[in-house]
């Protein structure tokens, strides 16, 4: 039972009977019992028989008799008017479809849907009436207390007889409870059927080397050759020194006295000197002489470049040398070495500076002297450059012009070093700053320096071309590797100047060309030059030429090859494709011997690939020899 507000002072009990379904349907059409003061004989006996009903009900849930619970709560009269029960299910109660068909088989089964439309037009009724009528009330509630009663005396024949009911009724209550235990592991099923075959897997690694295998079994000693031909002559031997003096023999007897001989002439006789004669005339002037042979070649107008006068600030020494491949780049340690330097500055001079002092700072670090108008180059740790996440000092971003080029060096930490031009050529002292000047950052090593002619010449006085194109020759071809000749020379010669075949003459070039001079048989570097617009040398022909620092002598039997390669399509090579060319090798009248066949291979390296005939396929490396 529960208490509703009272209504004009009266006190009013309500006793709700239902279903255990979650309020699909009331087990006593919704029926409400109402006590009121006014009519307690009347009350009394509505509260009696709804009493009896209660008790009825839960003696038909608590029989043995087809009423089952499963994890039943205890449930008493008290937890019927809690509004939130702690044994409140989770959710609604699941109830077997035998108990909800054998409840709708009852005669106070309605439909739930039925009952609430049915109980929202009684309310309406209600309110109408209670408006309307104050006496609605107290008819409504002996109304009610008859249907009870009809109701109760239902029910309890119904207990009696149970007639119909179920054998079995199922209730189950889902409590929030704990987890029960995991249950046994089941069965395994049965293997399933075999799937389709699948795709191949791609190639594995190649697997490790098996061990080496035992030593072979010495081979049977082959038979005895035969014997072998008579030798060639060897060379005649030295002659033998000379033997001692005999043994003086004794001596003779002496010879018979032979005829007396003529009589000589008279000897005449000498008188004293005269005196001088008076001088005569002067005699006529004499034809002039044949020419006498050429005298040697003149050396070039501008002394060779060098470096002197080189000094340290924080004290030390510096040396210097020449730019190439496999030079080391400091003077303080020797096991950092140039593996390749660009082509425009390999073989010139440079200066290695101490690498203990890369940390120094001032505007006046290092200083030398050049003896002629040239171009200064620094080598810069690229880890200190923005390509390498790093800051050049101030000195050399703005004073100087960062090339494409670069040098690479065998250090394993360093690698790459790279190469700044001066924007101007400087001639007599030069100084430059600290490696650490601001805002230098990120640089491991100090820089090194090199220096380059701002204009070479080809060398003065007379000499022969090896490979002479005449002017006015255009380019037909615009191979981009390298490409050249081979020679022999069949006396001691000197090579003057190197050369580069210029297919546009005066006019700008466009591209930087470079001739070599290698050894042919081991392969060695021995000379080159790079032509560009900035230092191009003089024109001789069809041919740029620049003179070495000083003439390179190549004795007797020497053998060489001369390449050349920087041409492409914008700066074009000729090449004969097999026919006579018009350019002509000159052999100085048997001094050298040209090979018959040209020679290809890859850009900055020594051709070794025969690109067929004549020897002077190619118009682009030459020199001059004397």
């Amino acid at each position: 039972f529960f208490c509703e507000k009272p209504l004009r002072g009266r006190s009013s009990f309500l006793l709700p009977i239902g279903r255990m379904d979650g309020g699909r349907q009331p087990l006593m059409g919704g029926g409400v019992a109402a006590i009121s003061s006014r009519s307690y004989r009347v009350g009394f006996g509505a509260a009696l028989l709804a009493s009896v009903a209660v008790l009825a009900l839960v003696s038909l849930i608590q029989r043995p008799h087809g009423v089952e619970l499963q994890d039943a709560p205890r449930i008493t009269i008290n937890d019927l008017v809690k509004q939130q029960p702690e044994w409140a299910p989770a959710a609604a109660p699941q109830v077997s479809d035998g108990f909800n068909a054998w409840m709708d088989s009852l005669p106070f089964g309605d439909n739930y849907h039925k009952q609430l439309a049915e109980q929202k037009n009684k309310q309406e009724f209600v309110e109408k009436e209670r408006l309307s009528n104050p006496h609605f009330l107290l008819r409504r509630v002996e109304a009610n207390n008859a249907y009870l009663k009809k109701r109760v005396e239902f029910l309890n024949g119904l207990v009696e007889g149970r007639e119909g009911m179920p054998a079995t009724i199922a209730v189950n209550v889902d409590h929030p409870g704990l987890a029960g235990a995991v249950g046994e592991k089941g069965f395994g099923g049965d293997q399933g059927l075999e799937g389709p075959e699948g795709d191949r897997g791609p190639k594995g690694p190649a697997g490790l080397a098996g061990p080496q295998g035992p030593i072979g079994v010495p081979g049977v000693p082959g038979p005895e050759g035969g014997e072998g031909g008579v030798g060639v002559e060897g060379p005649a031997g030295m002659g033998g020194s000379p033997g001692t003096d005999g043994v003086r023999g004794g001596t003779g007897l002496p010879g018979l006295m032979g005829p007396p001989g003529k009589r000589g002439a008279a000897f005449p006789g000498v008188g004293p000197p005269g005196s001088a004669g008076v001088p005569g005339p002067a005699g006529l002037v004499g034809a002039q002489g044949a020419q006498g042979p050429p005298g040697p070649s003149g050396g070039s107008t501008w002394p060779a470049l060098a470096i002197s006068d080189e000094e340290s600030k924080f004290g030390g020494t510096l040396k210097t040398g020449f730019l190439q491949d496999g030079a080391v780049l400091y003077a303080d340690r020797s096991d950092i070495k140039f593996t390749s330097v660009p082509a425009e500055i390999h073989g010139e001079p440079y200066l290695m500076t101490i690498d203990n002092q890369k940390t120094k700072t001032g505007p006046d670090v290092i200083s030398f002297r050049v003896n002629r108008p040239s171009y200064v180059y620094v080598f810069f740790d690229l880890r200190g450059t923005s390509a390498g996440g790093g800051s050049p000092p101030a000195w050399l971003s703005s004073g100087f012009n960062k090339l494409e080029a670069v040098a690479e060096v065998d250090d394993a930490d360093m690698g790459t070093m790279a190469v700044y031009k001066s924007g101007m050529p400087m001639n007599g002292m030069v100084e430059l700053g600290g490696n650490a000047n601001p805002p230098s950052l990120g640089y491991a090593n100090n820089y090194i320096v090199a220096v380059a002619p701002s204009q070479e010449h080809a060398s003065a006085g007379l000499g022969t071309i090896a490979l002479a194109v005449p002017s006015g020759t255009g380019g037909t071809e615009g191979f981009e590797g390298s490409m050249g000749f081979t020679f022999t020379a069949n006396e001691p010669i000197f090579v003057l100047d190197l050369g580069a075949f210029a297919p546009a003459g005066e006019a700008p070039m466009g591209g930087t060309l470079s001739t070599r001079l290698y050894n042919e048989d081991t392969g060695e570097l021995l000379a080159e030059q790079t032509f560009s617009e900035d230092n191009r040398g003089d024109l001789k022909g069809g041919s740029l030429f620049k003179s070495l620092r000083q003439p390179l002598p190549l004795p007797a039997g020497f053998k060489g090859v001369i390449a050349c390669d920087g041409y492409g399509p914008t700066l074009m090579n000729g090449n004969s494709e097999g026919l006579p060319a018009a350019w002509t090798f000159n052999e100085a009248g048997g001094k050298v011997t040209f090979g018959s066949e040209a020679l290809i291979g890859a850009l900055g390296e020594m051709p070794d690939e025969v690109a067929g005939t004549p020897g002077n396929r190619f118009a682009a490396g030459t020199f001059r020899y004397s």
